[in-house]
């Protein structure tokens, strides 16, 4: 797929997935989500974070909400969910007589959700224009010692990347899986272990840009 007019902007918009400044050690050359995305880019493309670190769906649909309509000259990109997941990581400690039990429980979480993410998801494709969107699943190759992160959450996790991937395959948008995309536990920040690191947030940058092909994205020909 190819946007025909050059591309002027790529908004980025979610989570810290995309706003993982903090999580980078900027002091020693190590750059942002944001910053690889730039480098990969011509100058003449800018690069927006719409994205705030701790965000969830809900927020993220709130400041969609206020944004006017895009062209075709603007890409967006939005990587949400993970922190709607963690919130409710909480019910994975509730007593329960059986696995049944345990699965109404989730169930009330995961249909929050998806009710959550349709809606923002909506007011994207209302913003863009729908071939100029992605969205990313949540990753969940973190490392084995990141701290909270439980392996029965992360079994969780399944549920909420299902219902993110049937809402992008449901409005037609394109997917940018995370989870074949960050496989190294050095693509995880040694600040917190659920965040990208330098080399997490370079890969997130050149899969965005391979998403959308080199040619859409205004990429420079020796960048990926």
């Amino acid at each position: 797929m190819t946007v025909q007019q050059p591309i002027q902007a790529v908004h980025l918009h979610g989570d810290s997935i995309f706003d993982n400044g903090s999580y980078v050690y900027n002091g020693e050359g190590e750059l942002c989500v944001r910053e690889h995305l730039e480098g990969l880019l011509l100058p003449t493309t800018k690069v927006t974070l719409f994205a705030v670190d701790g965000y969830v769906t809900t927020q993220a649909y709130i400041d969609m909400n206020k944004l006017n309509a895009y062209g075709e000259d603007t890409l967006a990109v939005l990587s949400c969910g993970g922190n709607d997941a963690l919130r409710s990581s909480g019910i994975m400690l509730v007593r329960s007589e059986s696995v049944f039990d345990s699965l109404s429980q989730m169930k009330e979480v995961i249909n929050s959700f998806e009710k959550n993410y349709d809606c923002l998801l909506w007011e994207m494709i209302n913003t863009y224009e729908l071939k100029n969107v992605r969205v990313c699943t949540v990753y969940n190759n973190i490392p084995k010692d990141a701290e909270f992160i439980l392996d029965e959450t992360m079994l969780a996790l399944r549920l909420f990347n299902d219902v993110i991937t049937e809402t992008a395959d449901k409005y037609n948008v394109g997917l940018i899986d995370l989870r074949n995309v960050c496989t190294e536990s050095s693509d995880y920040s040694t600040i917190s272990s659920i965040e990208p690191s330098h080399q997490g947030g370079e890969k997130i940058a050149k899969a965005i840009v391979n998403s959308f092909s080199m040619k859409t994205a205004n990429c420079k020909p020796t960048s990926c």
